[in-house]
């Protein structure tokens, strides 16, 4: 966790547009870990995204996070994207304890309807709380 965190930090540093998304695009190429059989990497990847922006991870990182599920939701297809999304909202705690399966399957279709990279941006923001710009929450964990 410590190697991402400072991974995503250097991403703020980094000249725009950040290698993040052909980076996430390159890995989901890659053979599915062992490990992961209950889950597919994209789904395993899309999980912890939504969970960092709903904890750990600073708000001005929303924008780099929003354009590499972007770049995977452009790049792998509307029908895989939408697959890795509802692997990822499975899971009880994904973004954040408390969130109902009503309330994620809503923000899902905002996601897979977006349109527009502002739009889904937005949609991601609401879904992992709608932090404030420079606000951190601390994991349950």
């Amino acid at each position: 966790v410590a190697g991402l965190r400072q991974a995503l930090v250097l991403l703020r540093l980094a000249v725009p547009p950040s290698p993040l998304g052909s980076l996430v695009h390159v890995a989901l190429s890659q053979p599915a870990l062992p490990s992961a059989a209950a889950c597919s990497q994209g789904g395993a990847i899309f999980a912890r995204v939504l969970v960092s922006l709903s904890t750990w991870m600073p708000s001005w990182l929303l924008g780099d996070a929003a354009s590499s599920l972007w770049a995977m939701r452009n790049g792998h297809g509307p029908a895989e994207f939408g697959r890795w999304l509802h692997e990822a909202l499975a899971h009880a705690d994904v973004p954040r304890p408390g969130l109902s399966a009503e309330a994620k399957m809503a923000f899902a279709k905002q996601l897979l309807d977006a349109t527009a990279w502002s739009a889904f941006k937005a949609a991601l923001k609401q879904l992992c709380g709608g932090k404030k710009r420079g606000e951190r929450r601390v994991s349950s964990d």
